[in-house]
């Protein structure tokens, strides 16, 4: 599921392209979002396929330097890998991939997509 989160999509960036910046000083980093989607597009036959809203999608892979970034300016349940700079993060799982989001979505003023409870062993 990770891999579904942060899988490469190569994707021809259309003129809607937009990189968006997050964090705080010192630890800002871009995303790069293309808009997806055809509101209003039906389902097919098997009653499935229909998206009826717009979203965005990561053109390129989240690296490890964004979630680096995002925990040192305040990203909570998450932590940094050994690998560094623009290589991908690799190391994260389904709930810390969750909480990246999170963090996306509320650093730039919206809701959390996810209600998320974290409990340690």
């Amino acid at each position: 599921m990770v891999a579904a989160l942060f899988a490469a999509v190569t994707l021809t960036i259309q003129p809607s392209a937009q990189a968006d910046t997050f964090g705080t000083s010192g630890n800002e980093f871009t995303v790069d979002f293309v808009n997806i989607g055809n509101a209003g597009n039906a389902a097919d036959t098997t009653t499935y396929g229909a998206v009826p809203y717009e979203y965005r999608a990561s053109i390129y892979e989240i690296s490890q330097d964004a979630i680096t970034k995002a925990t040192a300016s305040g990203m909570a349940n998450v932590t940094a890998g050994p690998w560094a700079g623009s290589q991908p993060a690799a190391t994260i799982n389904w709930y810390e991939a969750a909480a990246f989001v999170n963090f996306l979505n509320t650093n730039s003023g919206k809701t959390a997509a996810y209600n998320l409870t974290f409990t340690t062993n």
